[in-house]
């Protein structure tokens, strides 16, 4: 490692909600800090989700997820205290505290003091045959494709997952104009908060617990998919 890395106090990686809580502890602390994030905008997950939020006025109910994460980088920036890398990778940060960063073209060393590493989640996806098919997404990657870059992921879809995620986005895909098929769900009951669970019911779409998907069908892409019932202890129940 480089004898230059330059001397800091502190280096977030990663300026999702997390990432930037963490700048903004920092800031008010009057902490110098670097943040470091990858995509050219703050946010994280933030910047994909165009649905209000619940709960507390202090934890901005009401608003869509991208106002939040611009309010939340005005309030940073507002404190003149945390330089913000953004467009930047670290790939690498080795036993002698030495932090390797990709930014603009440059390869950059650094030495914190302290680091946060607020990288977020990985989507986890489902093991079935064909799953690798062109045209099978994350939901997280579909938000992406969608909310952030304007392009869809097909025209019509089968949604895995009745959780929160899983009802937003397919209600999302409705509103860009995708036919939603179905949703299924391995678990007996809808995961998603009710009104979000409502409003894909009122738009028709059937959501089917207590089912999985046994495989995806194509060859260059994915054509349809077969799902399966589960019986109480979650096997497939034959001939369903």
């Amino acid at each position: 490692m480089p004898q230059t890395a330059r001397k800091v106090d502190l280096v977030i990686v990663g300026g999702g909600p997390a990432g930037l809580s963490a700048a903004l502890t920092a800031a008010e602390a009057g902490v110098p800090a670097i943040l470091v994030d990858r995509n050219e905008i703050l946010g994280g997950q933030l910047i994909k989700q165009t649905h209000r939020f619940f709960g507390s006025r202090e934890h901005y109910s009401g608003e869509r997820g991208f106002t939040i994460a611009a309010k939340l980088a005005e309030r940073l920036a507002a404190y003149g205290v945390v330089q913000v890398m953004t467009g930047s990778t670290v790939f690498g940060y080795y036993q002698d505290g030495v932090m390797g960063i990709h930014s603009s073209g440059r390869t950059r060393y650094l030495r914190p003091q302290t680091a946060i590493l607020a990288t977020g989640a990985a989507e986890k996806p489902l093991a079935f045959p064909n799953n690798d098919l062109p045209g099978i997404y994350g939901a997280g990657a579909v938000q992406t494709m969608v909310n952030v870059w304007g392009v869809l992921p097909g025209r019509r879809v089968l949604m895995v997952g009745t959780g929160n995620i899983g009802v937003i986005v397919a209600y999302q895909l409705l509103q860009a104009g995708l036919e939603v098929v179905a949703c299924v769900d391995a678990a007996p009951a809808i995961g998603a908060y009710w009104v979000h669970a409502a409003k894909v019911r009122r738009a028709g779409v059937p959501i089917y617990t207590g089912h999985t998907i046994k495989r995806a069908c194509g060859v260059r892409e994915v054509t349809g998919a077969v799902i399966e019932r589960l019986d109480e202890r979650g096997r497939p129940v034959p001939g369903s």
